[in-house]
């Protein structure tokens, strides 16, 4: 009778943790931290006219934690604080 909750026991811990293992291996290969890259070089963007109360901000790269890499931050437009 042991021997059967003990298994049953491990069956159940091995439901439980095979969606996280799975998972894992779908997410591609991880940057350790404190070991990224460097950005890929500044994209050239067309900056438009100016606006009356805005101000550009300028397009960037940032690092995305779910996707491991580097993606663009396109420019846009902020107002300006009063």
């Amino acid at each position: 009778m042991e021997r059967h909750r003990r298994l049953f026991l491990q069956l159940i811990g091995a439901l439980i943790l095979a969606p996280g293992a799975a998972s894992s291996e779908t997410v591609g290969p991880r940057t350790p931290v404190g070991r990224r890259p460097p950005p890929p070089p500044k994209r050239e963007e067309p900056t438009p006219p100016p606006r009356k109360g805005y101000r550009w901000i300028e397009g960037r790269w940032v690092w995305n934690v779910r996707r491991s890499r580097y993606v663009w931050v396109a420019g846009r437009f902020q107002r300006r604080r009063s």
